[in-house]
């Protein structure tokens, strides 16, 4: 599928673009003299480094959360730069600044910042480099925040050439879809029935839900709620609706941390160790799990279940050098050992991957994608799927999103979901 914007083109950007295109030389017309604007503008586009050559042409631009969002969407970085770029420093340089400019490696990393979703006229500074470095061949979004989409189109209206890859989006799924190539989210509404019967596999018999209105706001959020609370009610589950501190609220991370920290000990002195804990916010999850297991609750999984291994290594302080370099059975035996000690077996669980491997996957379809591996219109999904379980190492579900209001299938909107580990 193509996405249909209309290309506009400032005289300003058309000199940046002179760095990777070649323009006839006849039939032009002499332009003016230049204003300052446009004099930057030409500066600009003669720092551009065209990057041709290696294992694909021109570069790959990643957004990801910020490091204090969620550490794991950075662990992608060390395996994409080690394989495709000369020196890394850079690259982490970028990661470190939430706006820098667009480097010569093959790979451009830029982090959003937790304020970004306060400062919504800021969204498009990750973007910015999309439109000013015309050798950049393929985006990918993980995740695909709240005014993802308002900043799609400020890239469209520049380029529409750029294979665009959605990372968990959240925002309307059929506008999403006509606006990128490839849509990658986790299976919610599947995903809603298996956590509870999972949470009731682990002994629970109360689940709690933590989330707030904004989150609520996104359809597939909301809809995912729906489906817990009647799974719980189908299961025998006592369903709590909490309406929890909103990270990016006057109160900030740390009193949405807070708040948690709290509210689990408050829960399970009232309805006891049978309380399973759910909560939709990536920056709440470490505190979440480490309330958990001081209170000897259940957790059944993350907001997203590709947190995976590292959200225990991190939280529970087990220190393993470098885990890429680990064997999921090796951490995972890591983690039973500690919680083992702490009492807490069979009451957490998880997927057996991380996020970097969803980012990584899809940054290795950009790739064959740039090397006409895979077809120019639509998403070759076996290709897909063997490099997410490449990485994940186990089996990969992936299936087409269908919308239950309309019954429209969008065939390039893929939700995923992969099977439970409880350490035990």
């Amino acid at each position: 599928m193509k996405r249909c914007f209309t290309l506009l083109l400032t005289l300003s950007q058309l000199f940046a673009l002179t760095a990777c295109v070649t323009a006839p030389t006849e039939d032009i017309p002499v332009p003016p003299e230049p204003s300052a604007t446009e004099e930057q503008a030409e500066e600009q586009a003669e720092e551009i480094t065209i990057v041709d050559d290696g294992p694909f042409p021109g570069k790959i631009a990643i957004v990801t959360g910020a490091n204090d969002w969620n550490e794991e969407l950075y662990y992608f970085e060390q395996q994409m730069i080690e394989k495709y770029c000369e020196d890394s420093e850079d690259e982490y340089y970028f990661v470190q600044h939430l706006v820098k400019k667009y480097g010569e490696d093959k790979i451009v990393h830029h982090p959003w910042h937790e304020l970004l979703p306060k400062q919504l006229e800021a969204l498009m500074m990750p973007f910015r480099f999309a439109t000013e470095d015309p050798c950049i061949k393929a985006l990918v979004v993980n995740q695909a925040m709240s005014g993802t989409m308002a900043a799609l189109d400020k890239v469209l209206e520049i380029r529409d050439d750029i294979f665009i890859i959605l990372i968990e989006p959240q925002q309307n799924p059929k506008d999403m879809s006509k606006r990128a190539e490839l849509i990658l989210s986790q299976d919610n509404l599947l995903i809603g029935q298996a956590m509870v019967r999972q949470a009731q596999k682990m002994g629970a018999k109360v689940f709690i839900h933590y989330s707030f209105p904004r989150h609520m706001a996104q359809p597939m959020l909301y809809t995912r709620f729906d489906i817990i609370r009647e799974e719980c009610k189908k299961m025998g589950l006592k369903f709590v609706d909490v309406k929890a501190v909103d990270p990016i609220s006057a109160d900030g991370i740390e009193g949405a941390q807070q708040f948690i920290t709290e509210d689990v000990a408050k829960m399970v002195a009232e309805y006891g160790r049978g309380t399973a804990f759910f909560a939709t916010d990536c920056g709440l999850q470490k505190t979440l799990v480490r309330a958990i297991v001081d209170n000897g609750a259940i957790y059944p999984q993350p907001c997203h279940a590709v947190h995976g291994l590292p959200l225990f290594l991190q939280t529970l302080d087990i220190f393993v050098g470098d885990y890429e370099e680990k064997s999921n059975k090796e951490l995972i035996a890591r983690i039973r050992g500690v919680l083992a000690e702490k009492d807490m077996l069979g009451r957490i669980s998880t997927w057996p991957t991380t996020e970097h491997a969803v980012t990584t996957a899809c940054a290795e379809y950009a790739v064959k994608w740039i090397n006409g591996e895979v077809p120019k219109e639509g998403v070759d999904v076996a290709v897909l799927k063997q490099l997410m379980e490449d990485y994940a190492g186990v089996e990969v579900y992936l299936t087409p999103y269908t919308d239950e209001e309309s019954g429209e299938t969008y065939e390039n909107f893929l939700l995923m979901r992969m099977d439970y580990i409880t350490f035990e």
